[in-house]
């Protein structure tokens, strides 16, 4: 019975998290038009990394710990268990884990990645903010420069 919520539930995920690909590979880099392309290369191939490796560290260690759940209750219809079997379900079971979190850093990297894209960090003001100096925004320079024309005066 566990088996079988678990194979609805990563089922599911697998639809969820697969239909991200056509929409990752089919966003535009005009869909972000203030951003840097550096940014958006980086942000698309973190975004599909994280799709793939979630993909193939969830099916291919399931289907192997399928397997060797196959395995396991034959040996213990027969009775003949033996620790190679629990060895081998939990190294896929610490395999699957190692995929989903390596998975969850790149997502986490490219969610940031995308709201750096959405909200692109602005350049320093030109009016100072408080405790900002006037140094960095360059109103300095600005403030004492004289742009009002002189008048004619007769010498």
């Amino acid at each position: 019975m566990i088996l079988v919520v678990y194979w609805i539930v990563l089922f599911v995920a697998t639809l969820i998290v697969g239909r991200r690909i056509p929409k990752i590979l089919h966003t535009p880099r005009t869909a972000f038009p203030d951003a840097d392309e550096a940014t958006y290369r980086r942000w698309r191939s973190r975004s599909l990394g994280a799709t793939f490796v979630f993909l193939a560290f969830t099916i291919v260690p399931s289907i192997g710990l399928l397997i060797v759940a196959q395995t396991v209750a034959q040996m213990i219809a027969e009775g003949k268990i033996t620790p190679s079997a629990n060895f081998s379900a939990l190294a896929l079971i610490a395999i699957l884990a190692g995929g989903v979190v390596w998975a969850l850093i790149w997502g986490i990297q490219a969610w940031r990645l995308s709201k750096e894209l959405m909200h692109p960090t602005m350049p320093p003001s030109f009016y100072p903010r408080p405790n900002q100096p006037m140094a960095e925004t360059g109103a300095a320079e600005a403030r004492f420069e004289n742009t009002t024309p002189e008048p004619d005066r007769p010498e």
